[in-house]
């Protein structure tokens, strides 16, 4: 109080107001948030609304094609025809055999009989992306002589429901996954493939489960649609081209209207119609009216610009927020070269290689490849008897994904070439970034020469 009545006597201004809000405008209040809802526990929210998003996503793609594209473009794009496993083994014939074990295994993997191992993994990788994550139980099941008793059997999520309980020692169960006091996984409580039987959940210990998802928050345990973000967007996409659509159609139900005079008051004749109201317009039509009558034509609306504008934006966001480019999610090349190309593919395969090696390969690819080579060794099926001295030379493996196809295929062979004459790559990781192994490729060659020789072919022959 004195020191206001200090300024008044010396008619100084009085200081500004305390503001209350908070320095940082994206903590603070105001218009611009007053829709938003803050995430305060992200991991708790995929548990809750996980199945909502799940089942609306599994919705849009069977119903958008956009949509389906999209999901069948992020497994092509992730999986293509394979990721496949590269032994490390210091014994070149230890590798052979293992790689002949793996073929002859893979072609059988599926627990159901319809697809082999690399079908499963594409298959994974759509429910990952489309309902979040994927579940594939590995089931030890007797096989043929010399085979190896390993079966792969993709599961719905819905079969794992987001169950929360408290165990005894410290123990819980949240979103159906259980974890001991130490907080690791431990076990899967699933719901019985046949009901028949009762609906109480079945505990599967962690060791027989292979949970595939995309981590996006610290303490995430289930996975969240990849469509998640797009849900609203596509929705608006298809708004859009239905207006459009329609507001065509909706020009072409009116194409000319006839105008009659209005009978002055007091006439007493009658009126013929020379032209019946329903007028049926075709090339050569001649029309004869009656006096006073006319014929006028609407005018349809044009094709508007900012309408194709405003469509490719939209289309261009879904398919960065997905990790595809524009010309994937929509098909349309007309706005590209071979530099926007090249610069939008650089970009995407980055995200893509993230994905891969951090996500699918250890999450799904390495596990697999680890419990066949055990149970193949444990069959017989492969023979290894120092595998109990040096179990890594066996499990150590590379995995390679498909080889990326570039714009202009002999723009980037000449630069490869380059750079391994300059010493700055070598032949076996430009044949490894290809997605192709060194030793079966220099195998090939020796192989090639070999053939050529005992043909007599030369090289005007063979070119």
């Amino acid at each position: 109080m004195l020191e206001k009545i200090k300024r008044w006597w010396a008619g100084s201004p009085a200081p500004p107001p305390v503001s209350h809000r908070r320095g940082i405008e994206a903590g603070a209040g105001g218009y611009r948030f007053n829709g938003a809802r803050p995430l305060h526990d992200m991991p708790r929210e995929i548990e809750r609304a996980g199945g909502t998003v799940r089942a609306r996503a599994q919705n849009l793609l069977a119903n958008d094609c956009a949509a389906a594209t999209a999901g069948d473009q992020i497994t092509a794009q992730l999986v293509g025809s394979g990721i496949i496993p590269r032994p490390l083994h210091p014994a070149p014939e230890r590798r052979d055999t293992l790689l002949k074990a793996y073929s002859r295994w893979s072609r059988r993997a599926d627990a159901e009989g319809l697809l082999d191992c690399h079908g499963l993994q594409a298959a994974a990788v759509r429910s990952m992306a489309v309902a979040g994550e994927a579940f594939v139980r590995l089931e030890i099941v007797p096989s043929a002589a010399g085979g190896v008793p390993l079966r792969l059997r993709l599961l719905d999520p819905r079969l794992i429901p987001t169950l929360d309980q408290a165990l005894p020692d410290g123990a819980k169960i949240r979103a159906g996954v259980e974890f001991d006091a130490s907080g690791q996984r431990v076990a899967y409580h699933l719901r019985p493939l046949d009901t028949s039987t009762g609906f109480e959940t079945i505990r599967v210990p962690a060791g027989e489960m292979l949970h595939l998802f995309r981590p996006i928050a610290p303490g995430q345990v289930r996975g969240l649609s990849w469509f998640s973000p797009t849900l609203t967007r596509f929705q608006d996409v298809s708004d859009l081209q239905d207006a459009r659509l329609y507001s065509f159609k909706a020009a072409a139900l009116f194409c000319a209207t006839l105008e009659k005079p209005i009978l002055q008051e007091g006439f007493t004749g009658e009126q013929t119609d020379v032209l019946p109201h329903d007028l049926g317009l075709m090339p050569g039509a001649i029309f004869n009216f009656a006096p006073g009558e006319k014929l006028t034509f609407n005018s349809p609306p044009s094709p508007d610009e900012s309408y194709e504008h405003y469509l490719a934006a939209l289309q261009t966001g879904l398919a960065a927020a997905l990790g595809l480019t524009y010309e994937q999610l929509t098909g349309d090349t007309s706005r590209s070269n071979y530099s926007s190309s090249r610069i939008a593919l650089i970009n995407q395969r980055r995200f893509l290689d993230m994905v891969q090696h951090h996500v699918i390969i250890p999450q799904l690819i390495r596990p697999v490849w680890e419990k066949f080579v055990s149970l193949a060794i444990a069959s017989g099926a492969v023979p290894a008897p120092d595998y109990s001295r040096f179990p890594d030379d066996y499990l150590n493996a590379d995995f390679h994904p498909p080889a990326w196809e570039w714009v202009d295929p002999e723009k980037e062979i000449n630069a490869e070439q380059a750079a391994i004459q300059a010493g700055l790559k070598s032949r076996a990781q430009a044949v490894s970034e290809r997605g192709y192994d060194i030793e079966t490729i220099d195998e090939q060659r020796s192989a090639d020469r070999a053939r050529e020789a005992r043909l007599g072919l030369t090289k005007e022959e063979n070119p």
